[in-house]
């Protein structure tokens, strides 16, 4: 029994309904604990399989047996493992969280080698995750994979092919058959509970699309219940400081080197090479940023990534060790023959420098990290940083990314004299081994029109001897043979190329429409309608790393009778294909420095008295040097500089190393470098009362080990939920395993926590117009008020709108769920149902939850409740009964309402303003002559106390009082003014 979960053992109890557990196991040799059995009994009834009477009478260390508790006590599996089944029975996702329960009791299948690293066995675990953000999906997606392959029959007649298979996709393969073995067991122990799977796993679903995959992790969370951490939104000003305006999905940062950091490129370079592509080492004292190159949009990459960081920047921040810091050895002597002979200033010349083209470079490059950016013999066209352009958009990557060139008659004169050179001229093959082809700039056919463009390859395909390229002044891309690939003439990399890349500003993907962040096809081909062919206008609202963020208007178009152009980015908006957000400070902070660069253009021109008017549009000038308003320009000091990577292969040595210097001997020291970090990663916290004074720490092997936050401006509350839980040696860390991120559906946090929560109690603001929160948790004892389970109680701040039409919503969801579980019956309504009663339930519990879980959301100022973890704080004359309920008790008690004006908070008065209103009433009925002395007549509005009712009368009457009461009662406020005053009272 020692080594039996004690949860089962005590399930195994009730079902020989033996009487007390305590009773039964004090006879044990060994008895359990006191404490660890009433906390035992308090998890089975967290999860439902006992329910929180016994015979109708409170009692915490027993309760009655539910149908959950039987089928609990009847699987080989964790109680929260056996719930997720249920749950997965009750929304029609049984063989995934088959597959997933069988691979979270076992051993992990997936193989770490020893020898091939932690990095190696980082990107195999991330190929598996499909941008799911989920261990248990992963998990999930390993198995389907495998089973495919298996029930294909390729592993029918030899070992050897599962065995090389396996060995190539890091997976045991003892370890994953054993998975299959318990899914195929508790199929067969499910199905004597009528609990039944009713497809296969692959042949029926295939893979999840992003609505499906939301509802499976929606069923993680309710059987996970309360393994909940909230998302530690970062400072997005101060963070952009710290980085100094590099793009967080791109770069990681070191600190504390020694002084003249140029001269460890070379260290730095080795230490991080195998991360990804490098692009370039940004020095600034005594920090550094490693800027990984973002690969390029393939079309043979498959679907749309969604926005995150570079496995690249993941895969550099997981070198970091506390325990175990990077260490470089400085020599003092070293250094100062060095800086004597000028290696400082000849590596802050490169850093000036934006010619890379060295061969023996690019060559060791190309053989050691086969880069795609070897080569940089074409410049980049110099973009503006404020203005409004014609533009034309010739190549669509999604709805909010495309490719533009400048439609202004000198652009297209300029084009079209270099397309003429082009196909007047004569061609020769391009002759290169295909490991030097990649990152090189050439000449391809276009296989529509026939006709040579230039070209930059991207990806190499040596079996099919052709090649992926990206037509450099259009922005589309083909994969083209070797045969049609031409060597790039000199006269023709004079021109800068003439595409540029454009994202819109103010607009993400709906995320009712796909709940991974991605632009759904509908949104993409509704946005070529509205922009290929077309005569476009661009407002340029930032330049950010040689990328536009635009407003595009359609020139031609007006939005209706006596309103202007139509405006793009808002058509989107409004037909449902994004919805709004605002712009990173990066982003805000490019505007600013463009606006100065418009308004000293602006004195520029009164100071030479030029008597032209500016005119509706700029005439692009690449000739004209803009401002580079990319956010690092502002926030690099003087003495920062900038090392391509092909600069850092050439200075490979610390001052230590250096072979053809006579260094002198001296005392050589360990630096410890700081990091890398990144100030944009993300830190979770637990939300119940135990956690929640403790910091969370995923564990290293999960694929959310390392997060970092791609939209810092929007500080809605994020969820993870974790399979497994516990602390540290020293009990100051919550280690969570086996997590799942949610997506960043604003509310989607609490919804969730509010619909799986035993028991929920609303909270309300003081005047009660709306829901501002909930308390979440096992519920209280009605004798004294305490609550039962306090340490895994949570309390929740809404920061989104939650209605009645939500609650109702939620109870339904929670109806359906009492009725498939049909909780406390002898003989269970479940069991006599047939295929048709159950999956109607099912469809029906599935469309409530995407119903509830994708209706957007409106913002709401977040108002803390004064009484935090404290229950019974609704006046009981304002809760609602709910509708009639079943007669036996239930899994998941429907939610009372509470009577509420349904008024919005933050398009009223403020909260303190209203109730200082209701003060000042209270305090008029107490005017009388009476001067019988009274403790409570306090003016809060006038900061003063009174002796008797007299004495408040006089003051009532008075002309300061008078003045600040009429000030208080004015309803003449602008909305800007109200909206002010709400924050500042919240």
């Amino acid at each position: 029994m020692q080594h039996c979960p004690l949860e089962t053992v005590v399930l195994r109890v009730k079902l020989l309904d033996l009487g007390d557990p305590r009773h039964i196991l004090s006879l044990a040799l060994q008895p359990p604990n006191l404490c660890d059995l009433e906390r035992t009994i308090l998890n089975l009834k967290e999860v439902g399989a006992l329910t929180l009477t016994l015979g109708g009478v409170g009692n915490k260390y027993d309760g009655d047996l539910t149908f959950l508790g039987r089928v609990l006590a009847s699987l080989p599996l964790d109680v929260k493992l056996g719930k997720l089944l249920a749950l997965g029975h009750v929304f029609g996702y049984l063989e995934e969280c088959l597959v997933i329960a069988a691979g979270l009791s076992t051993k992990s299948f997936f193989q770490k080698p020893y020898k091939l690293g932690d990095q190696t066995f980082y990107k195999s675990k991330m190929g598996w995750d499909h941008f799911a953000e989920s261990d248990c999906i992963t998990i999930l997606n390993a198995y389907k994979e495998w089973f495919q392959q298996k029930d294909s029959g390729r592993f029918r007649f030899s070992g050897k092919e599962e065995s090389s298979w396996c060995s190539r996709n890091l997976i045991r393969k003892n370890v994953i058959n054993e998975v299959a073995d318990l899914v195929r067991e508790l199929t067969s122990r499910l199905a004597t509970l009528n609990i039944r799977t009713t497809r296969k796993l692959i042949r029926g679903r295939g893979d999840l699309d992003p609505h499906e995959r939301l509802i499976l992790k929606l069923v993680l969370c309710g059987a996970f219940y309360p393994n909940y951490f909230h998302w530690g939104a970062c400072d997005d000003e101060l963070s952009q400081k710290e980085m100094s305006g590099h793009d967080p999905t791109t770069t990681v940062m070191l600190s504390g080197l020694p002084s003249s950091s140029e001269l460890y490129s070379g260290a730095i370079f080795h230490l991080f090479r195998d991360c990804g592509y490098g692009k370039a080492l940004h020095f600034e004292g005594q920090k550094v940023f490693l800027e990984y190159k973002k690969p390029p949009l393939t079309k043979n990459a498959g679907v749309e990534v969604p926005k995150k960081a570079l496995e690249a920047v993941q895969i550099a921040l997981r070198k970091r060790n506390p325990r175990q810091p990077i260490m470089l050895c400085h020599n003092e002597s070293s250094v100062k023959v060095l800086l004597a002979q000028g290696e400082l200033e000849r590596l802050r010349s490169l850093s000036e420098s934006s010619d890379y083209d060295d061969p023996e470079l690019l060559r060791f490059q190309a053989t050691q990290t086969r880069n795609y950016d070897q080569a940089e013999n074409l410049k980049q066209l110099d973009l503006p940083t404020y203005g409004r352009y014609k533009i034309a958009v010739t190549e669509v990557i999604n709805a909010g990314h495309f490719w533009a060139q400048f439609s202004d008659q000198s652009s297209f004169a300029e084009l079209k004299q270099l397309m003429d050179g082009i196909w007047g001229s004569t061609l020769s093959p391009l002759v290169l081994p295909p490991g030097l082809m990649l990152g090189k700039y050439c000449l391809a056919l276009f296989s529509e029109d026939k006709h040579y463009y230039r070209a930059r390859i991207i990806s190499v395909y040596d079996d099919s001897g052709s090649a992926e390229v990206i037509f450099v002044d259009y922005g589309n891309m083909e994969v083209v043979s070797f045969d049609y690939l031409c060597e790039l003439p000199a006269q023709f990399t004079k021109q800068p190329i003439m595409a540029f890349e454009c994202y819109l500003t103010c607009v993400k993907p709906s995320l009712s429409l796909s709940p991974d962040g991605m632009w759904v096809p509908e949104a993409t081909r509704r946005f070529k309608r509205l922009t290929l062919d077309k005569s476009l206008e661009a407002v340029v609202y930032s330049k950010l790393w040689n990328e536009l963020r635009v407003e595009l208007y359609d020139c031609a178009v007006h939005e209706g009778e006596g309103e202007g152009r139509l405006l793009i980015n808002k058509v989107l908006v409004d037909e449902g294909f994004a919805t709004k957000i605002d712009e990173p400070s990066t982003s805000k902070l490019a505007n600013t420095e463009g606006n100065r660069d418009r308004q000293l253009a602006s004195m520029t021109k009164k100071k030479n008295e030029e008597a032209e008017e500016v005119g509706p549009y700029l005439e692009h000038d690449p000739a004209r040097k803009s401002k580079d308003s990319s956010a690092s320009s502002s926030q690099r000091p003087r003495y920062c500089s900038t090392l391509h990577w092909c600069s850092a292969l050439e200075h490979e040595f610390t001052p230590m190393q250096r072979g053809t210097l006579a260094f002198p001997r001296g005392r050589v020291s360990k630096v410890a470098i700081k990091g890398p970090n990144s100030p944009y990663e993300v830190r979770f916290y637990p939300m119940t009362v135990a956690g929640s004074q403790r910091p969370a720490r995923v564990e290293k092997d999960s694929v959310n080990s390392i997060v970092v936050d791609c939209e810092p401006q929007d500080k809605k509350e994020r969820l993870m939920v974790s399979a497994h839980v516990a602390l540290n040696t020293v009990g100051t860390t919550v280690l969570a395993r086996h997590t799942t991120l949610f997506p960043n559906i604003h509310g989607l946090a609490h919804l969730a926590v509010v619909l799986f929560s035993p028991y929920v109690e609303l909270r309300v603001d003081e005047l009660m117009r709306q829901y501002t929160g909930a308390l979440c948790g096992l519920g209280f004892d009605p004798s004294t008020g305490e609550s039962l389970y306090g340490d895994h109680d949570i309390e929740l701040t809404f920061d989104t709108l939650f209605t009645q039409e939500d609650l109702e919503k939620i109870n339904r969801i929670r109806t359906a769920i009492n009725l498939m579980m049909a909780v406390g019956t002898e003989d269970s309504h479940l069991m006599n149902w047939g295929p048709q009663a159950i999956q109607r339930i099912q469809t029906r519990a599935t469309d409530l939850l995407k119903d509830l879980i994708l209706n957007p959301r409106r913002v709401s100022v977040s108002q803390v409740h004064s009484t935090k973890f404290g229950w019974n704080q609704v006046d009981p004359s304002y809760v609602m009964g709910v509708r009639e309920q079943m007669e036996e008790p239930q899994l998941y008690p429907l939610i009372s309402k509470v009577r509420i004006k349904g008024e919005r908070i933050d398009q009223q008065r403020p909260t303190k303003v209203l109730l200082l209103r209701e003060k000042i009433k209270q305090l008029r009925k107490k005017v009388s002559p009476s001067q019988v002395p009274m403790d409570d007549l306090v003016c809060e509005l006038c900061n003063c106390r009174l002796s008797t009712p007299r004495d408040l009368a006089y003051h009532m009457t008075s002309r300061m009082h008078n003045l600040a009461e009429k000030e208080l009662f004015d309803d003449k406020l602008t909305e800007e003014e109200l909206e002010a005053l709400a924050l500042e009272a919240s």
